[in-house]
């Protein structure tokens, strides 16, 4: 197919050439040996899954299921065993995610702790949200998949958790099922709807123990806000006392001097009139 065309003008044509010299074609012949008959005729695709009535398609790639498409690449007079497996390159991703971010707020409870500990030392807080990140850590699933360990998460003796993916993969490849089961959904059971209530505990805007922790902070400074405010007012009154009774105590120490060198005068000049009068 040539375009022939010019000036953005289209003009398709068909060009054949022969590898074998010149040869007169004729594509208006209607005999049976007319390159405009067809040569092979096409039939429709058919399969049958599980035993199940046959099933005709137009196309070799046929949907068999929600997500599974299979390419139809010849016929065989036995059954075909196909193996679907799925990726666990997202919750791979996701429990890596997690470990993170659990080792990260293992740290920094761990600063909270001891004599140079942060803000937060001393408060049992901090005892409850490491008891919070403990059962999420040893959570307990099923027979066949016991816990977070059995699908790549260690918890080790400093507290912190490692992840393995190969041995995700290697458990989903073999139960996917159990997998699936033990993750649950955040409203269906399993991990996910432990892990959403201790989330809930911690962080639920009206019962929950960091908003409670964070409403108890912010009163706290709000009262102490106002005990400032009350010294501070007391200290400027006891300020203005003080300066009243400094310049009251400055006016009677002045007349006090008045009469000091008033008396001293007077003791002055009778002694020199009893020199006089010796």
């Amino acid at each position: 197919m040539v375009d022939l065309g010019s000036g953005g003008t289209h003009d398709y044509r068909i060009a054949l050439q022969s590898e074998t010299g010149e040869a007169e074609l004729d594509l208006k012949k209607t005999t049976a040996s007319s390159l405009q008959q067809q040569q092979t005729t096409g039939r429709m695709a058919n399969y049958s899954i599980d035993g199940a009535a046959a099933v005709d398609s137009a196309t070799r790639a046929v949907t068999v299921t929600g997500g599974v498409t299979l390419k139809l690449l010849g016929t065989s007079a036995k059954s075909i065993d196909v193996t679907v497996t799925r990726s666990t390159s997202a919750l791979s991703s996701a429990l890596s995610t997690f470990t993170d971010a659990y080792n990260a707020t293992v740290d920094e409870l761990a600063k909270e702790r001891g004599q140079q500990g942060g803000a937060l030392q001393g408060s049992s807080l901090v005892n409850l949200l490491s008891n919070s990140l403990r059962e999420l850590s040893t959570y307990h699933g099923s027979d066949t998949i016991s816990g977070l360990r059995d699908l790549g998460l260690e918890l080790g003796a400093d507290g912190h958790l490692s992840f393995q993916a190969f041995t995700l993969m290697s458990k989903d490849l073999g139960n996917s099922a159990g997998v699936t089961a033990f993750f649950g959904s955040a409203t269906g059971g399993g991990f996910l709807k432990t892990a959403t209530d201790v989330l809930n505990e911690l962080e639920a805007s009206t019962t929950g123990l960091l908003k409670n922790a964070e409403s108890d902070v912010q009163n706290q400074i709000s009262n102490l806000g106002k005990q400032i405010s009350t010294k501070q007012a007391q200290v400027d009154q006891m300020q203005i006392n003080l300066t009243k009774q400094i310049s009251a105590a400055d006016a009677l120490i002045a007349s006090m001097e008045q009469q000091y060198s008033y008396l001293n005068n007077m003791f002055q000049a009778q002694q020199t009139a009893d020199q006089m009068y010796k």
